[in-house]
Formats: structure tokens, sequence, C-alpha cells
């Protein structure tokens, strides 16, 4: 695997396209502040949907997205559920997928709790039921804000352009963003046609926005004794905590209905976002070449690119501190070692979570 070709896919899929900062940054506020009006037409709503923080997680934030900026992933922590002493976690199908049990004097919904009958008695009632439900309710309930929304002709004015909503499918909202050019008499002098298509601004651009409930996970220091976690990342950790997310297990290919899953997602912008540029673009390449081409509906194994992006973490900073790539290799070096790393895992369908060792993201 040649520098060179290397170096022409960073070119010719337009990784390094020319970004202008100051749209890139407006879009994104743009993309907050269209968050923060249907979350808080969602609270007057539906209360339990109240969001005490709004998370960024996802290659946008971690420094690593591939062209436009057209997808982001935002995690939404719930009010009700993330304050100290509100939920304790007990053991599901494995430490990582644990259910949550409310403590007494929360107020929760009912229908969001297990609801199970053993002899007539109701069983394990404290604790939530199938994250399923939640999510769905939640949906069904952004949905209808965004009905209103739409009928009112809401409309966010920005500096360079305007943004606006578009119906949205597959639990994911979108937005259009227009671009407001302002070349009045044509062209500028020094207008430079090549130039232009590899650079913002775009005329308009349709963007994704990704939204993930989430609870604070409610004891930082059972996860530091947890097998699995690195523990020279204590220090990350308790800067930006971990959560539990509304994702089953699977077990013998069926979803386990109670399971809750902790997820490292903020811990993970922070490590990725502080990679060297040798290895962003070394992941960005790859990215380019595979997460994207083989992104297939059934596939026996998730070669995402947070799997992609758990392999780069181990070739980064090692199996234990300081054992990581040190130096800045070639390009072609770094890749081989990643899919060499990723082959070996294939070979045994064994993959480790980065921050969960013990954890094999293919399977329990």
């Amino acid at each position: 695997m040649g520098e060179e070709f290397l170096n022409r896919v960073y070119k010719t899929r337009e990784i390094q396209a020319e970004e202008n900062k100051k749209e890139t940054d407006e879009i994104e506020q743009g993309v907050r502040q269209m968050i923060e009006t249907i979350l808080g037409r969602l609270k007057e709503n539906r209360p339990v949907f109240d969001v005490a923080a709004i998370l960024p997680t996802g290659s946008f934030y971690e420094g690593t997205k591939v062209g436009a900026p057209q997808e982001f992933d935002l995690m939404l922590t719930l009010a009700k559920l993330s304050k100290p002493d509100r939920i304790t976690l007990h053991p599901g199908c494995s430490v990582w997928y644990p259910y949550i049990k409310v403590q007494p004097g929360v107020e929760f919904p009912q229908e969001f709790m297990f609801n199970m009958f053993y002899d007539g008695e109701h069983k394990d009632k404290d604790f939530l039921g199938s994250p399923r439900i939640l999510v769905q309710e939640f949906w069904k309930e952004i949905e209808k804000v965004l009905d209103s929304l739409r009928k009112s002709s809401f409309e966010l004015k920005m500096r360079q352009g305007t943004m606006s909503l578009v119906p949205c499918e597959n639990r994911k909202l979108q937005f259009l963003y227009r671009h407001k050019f302002e070349y009045e008499s044509g062209l500028p002098e020094k207008y430079d046609a090549e130039r232009e298509k590899s650079m913002y601004p775009v005329r308009f651009l349709y963007i994704d926005v990704d939204l993930m409930l989430a609870i604070d996970h409610p004891s930082v220091e059972s996860v530091l004794h947890m097998s699995g976690f690195p523990k020279h990342f204590e220090e990350l950790l308790r800067k930006h905590k971990c959560h539990v997310i509304p994702k089953s297990c699977h077990k013998d290919h069926m979803a386990q209905k109670h399971c809750w899953f902790v997820t490292f997602s903020s811990i993970e912008r922070e490590v990725v976002s502080k990679m060297d540029l040798h290895h962003k673009k070394c992941y960005k390449i790859l990215k380019s070449l595979i997460s994207s081409d083989i992104s297939i509906s059934r596939k026996c194994m998730n070669l995402s690119s947070h799997t992609l992006k758990t392999a780069f973490l181990f070739h980064v900073y090692g199996e234990t501190q300081g054992t990581g790539c040190s130096n800045s290799k070639t390009l072609s070096t770094c890749i081989m070692d990643v899919l060499n790393y990723l082959s070996s895992n294939l070979f045994h369908t064994r993959m480790p979570c980065f921050f969960a060792r013990d954890m094999n993201t293919w399977g329990q």
C-alpha cells in the first residue's frame, strides 16, 4: 500500500477539502439552536423528556469528519434520572448491560417501568422496562413538536444562511441549510472555479442529526473497580463521566428487552480529538475506503466507523499505558497495523471495547 496512493485517496475523496471555518461553526451553532428549540417545546409537552445536558459526540466533534459538516451526533441526558441518587444499576446480561432501578421517591411514568406480574404480584416494579418503549415515545413526541414547528413555518436565520426543518425518517432529525450568496454583481474578481469545487460555502446542505437519550452513570467509583476499564484513564472518566443509554444487548440473535448499555462516548470524544494529525489522517483515509463501503444491513460483523475507531484507539494508545504507536510512521505502516489488528480480531470473532476491555462488541 503505497504512500502516493494513500495521499491521492486523501485528496480525491475530498477529505482534505478546505473548509470555510466560519460557516462550519455557524452550521454547528445553528444545529444546536434548532435542537434547543425542539427540546424546549418537548419539555413543555412531555416533562419526562426534560434534558439536563446536550453532549456532543461523534466524528464532527472528534475532528475526524470526512467531507461536509452534514452529520452530527448528540447525547441527551434525562434530567429526571441524571441527578444524584435517582437510579442504581443492577447486573443484567453483563456489567456493561445493566438493569436500571429507579430509587424510592423518584417519579417516573409507569408506562416506562417494568410491568410483569407473577402470581398476581407486581414484580420489579421499580425497574425501568424496555428501552425500546422509551425511545419510541421520545420520537413520537419529537414528531409532534416538528409538525407544530413546520406548521408555523419555523426557520432559523443566521448570518450566512438559513436552517429549516425537513421531515425526519428512521429516528433521525434532518435540517436543510441554505447559504445566502451575496455576489450581487457576478463572481468576485479572484474567483477560482476549481478551488470553489472543494470549498465551502455550499449552496444547500441536508444535515442529519442523531439524538441518543442517556442517563448519567450513578457511580464512577463502581466503573473504576470493573476489571475491563483501563485504570490509566481514571482522570478522564472523573472529568467526563460515562452514561447509560437505551441500547439492549443480544443473545442468540434476540434482543434482551430490559438491558441498557454503559457508553464512554464522552471520553472517546476527547481521546480521539487528541490524536495527532498523522493518525487522524490515517483514520480518515481508512474510514473513507472501508466504513462507508461496507455498511450493509444484516451483515454478520459490524465493521462500522465505530469499530474502526476502536481499532485506531488501540493502535494509538496501546493495550496498556505507553505501548501505543509513539512515533509518526508512514501512512501505510500505521494503516497496515490497524488492518492486521482488525483481521486478527475477525479471525477470533472478538472485538474488545476500548474502555470496556472484557466486553466483546461482536457479542457477549
